[in-house]
């Protein structure tokens, strides 16, 4: 039974895929697949859904089933179940999208996560770090608190993108997208950003125009979307203050660590490596800059968990999930089975490195795996939260796997997970607040900077033990220009990285 069950267990979590799918919207040919898709994904949900039992006809979807059915490579689904799903959910509906939305409303507005994947990006990005994009977050930001109207400012560039080789660097302002100038906060709002939302990657290249504020030197580029390795830690480094070294490590993605045949990626020595040079030069305070990572593999915010924790935590409980009732029959969640995908978590600390406090930077784009980390190390050392805007963190803790439905066809995520720590704190879906709130992304300075105001927020506290008072705004270099700490984030603007994902237990699998 054991090594049937692991079998199984491999294709139920395995999300990689390296295949794209079909286009995004179904044309006549693939109507038929659509179809399929539809009633496939109100089946899954009521099957995998943490929230299941507010799913009609769930109990009908999951009874007499066992995983070996389920995961099977031709799962066994009865016909006279989805007739009945076409006929009484979503046989008004058109798409895959449109049902799961459908069962969005079911749950009370927890449920912002759940997706479905065409194009195999999931599998790229967070299972491989190849991304195909221009490597740009952009965002809006006051000229003063008080201001009505927003210009566009890059916030950050991704190592070995598209736009880093381009010259594109933090802090620059956009001032034209393919030639188009309105492209201000309020002439950008009636139409659903859909022109800045471009320079997340949409198109294969876009025309931008900016101003390097530090230089007032205007230039404009042609940005070509291309595949490229993301490079997720942008910085590394110690300084020292009053005597005392402070490391400060910015991270980008939780890239998955583990290749499909149990071996360690290059990310998992990143992490690794990233730590050990920090702890090799005898830190004794840390901060680690989360502002912009929404997230990705559990495996990888696992081990970044057992390196950061203090030595006390030994082999003690570091997570337990919460899951359904169908998960639960099928033990998933049970130490007792080996392999369990949600059995509780426990620490594996190796390292040397025994800090008493940590801190994090974090915006709304903190997201996820970010926060899954934040909170599993909140019952074991004093945790400093500095946020913007008087709001703290995303609100994810919850998560999902990758199923296919049909090859080359679509994937689905259903959340199905959620995370609580080992004090049993969880359901932050309004964020993890920060202990300070006030601070803000200083885009006049690079990230690591000891000026950028995120991070000297940090190098305050460590220093008197208090925060200060929230200034009113920065102005960037020669330009003079004046940006508020009010930052607006683009409605609309979306990536698969904004996920908690639970790939195959490669550790410890055994066939």
């Amino acid at each position: 039974m054991k090594s049937r069950f692991l079998l199984a267990l491999l294709s139920f979590v395995v999300a990689f895929t390296a295949c794209k799918k079909d286009n995004n919207k179904p044309d006549q040919q693939n109507q038929d697949k659509e179809t399929q898709l539809r009633d496939l994904t109100y089946y899954y949900s009521g099957m995998f859904s943490l929230w299941a039992d507010k799913i009609p006809d769930s109990k009908l979807i999951a009874q007499n089933k066992n995983y070996e059915q389920v995961f099977a490579d031709k799962p066994i689904i009865e016909p006279s179940i989805l007739e009945k799903i076409r006929s009484a959910h979503t046989g008004n509906l058109s798409t895959g999208e449109e049902v799961l939305a459908k069962i969005k409303t079911l749950y009370a507005n927890d449920d912002r996560f759940s997706f479905i994947d065409r194009k195999g990006v999931v599998g790229e990005e967070i299972g491989e770090g190849l991304h195909k994009e221009f490597g740009i977050i952009p965002d809006y930001f006051l000229s003063s608190a008080n201001a009505s109207n927003a210009d566009l400012y890059i916030k950050l560039v991704q190592k070995n993108s598209p736009a880093e080789k381009a010259g594109i660097k933090r802090g620059m302002r956009v001032l034209s997208i393919d030639g188009d100038t309105k492209i201000d906060y309020l002439s950008q709002e009636p139409k659903d950003f859909a022109l800045v939302n471009k320079l997340f990657g949409g198109p294969e290249s876009i025309k931008i125009k900016v101003k390097d504020l530090n230089t007032n030197k205007e230039s404009e580029v042609t940005l070509q979307a291309g595949e490229y390795h993301i490079e997720p830690f942008f910085e590394n480094k110690v300084v020292t203050l009053n005597n005392k070294k402070i490391g400060y490590l910015a991270y980008t993605s939780f890239v998955e660590i583990f290749k499909r045949d149990g071996s360690h990626t290059d990310y998992y020595a990143g992490l690794e490596n990233a730590v050990k040079s920090l702890e090799d030069q005898g830190i004794q305070e840390l901060v680690v800059d989360l502002r912009y990572n929404g997230g990705g593999s559990t495996n990888a915010a696992e081990l970044f968990t057992n390196l950061l924790a203090p030595t006390k935590v030994g082999t003690s409980v570091m997570y337990t999930h919460k899951v359904n009732d169908t998960f639960k029959r099928w033990r998933f969640d049970d130490p007792t089975v080996e392999g369990a995908p949600f059995a509780p978590i426990k620490f594996n600390k190796k390292n040397s490195l025994n800090l008493a406090k940590i801190y994090f930077l974090v915006t709304r784009s903190t997201a996820s795996a970010s926060e899954l980390l934040i909170n599993n190390l909140r019952p074991h050392m004093q945790v400093e939260l500095i946020s913007i805007n008087d709001r703290g963190s995303y609100g994810k803790p919850v998560g999902f796997f990758g199923f296919s439905v049909m090859d080359k066809y679509a994937d689905l995520y259903i959340t199905s997970f959620e995370t609580l720590n080992s004090s049993g704190q969880g359901g932050y879906f309004n964020g993890l607040i920060g202990t300070k709130k006030d601070s803000y992304d200083d885009i006049a300075h690079q990230l690591g900077d000891t000026n950028e105001q995120m991070f000297k927020d940090a190098l305050y506290h460590i220093a008197s033990g208090s925060y200060q008072s929230a200034r009113a705004s920065t102005r960037i270099g020669k330009s003079g220009e004046s940006i508020s700490p009010v930052s607006l984030n683009i409605p609309g603007s979306n990536s698969s990285v904004l996920g908690m994902f639970k790939f195959s237990d490669r550790k410890n699998a055994k066939l």
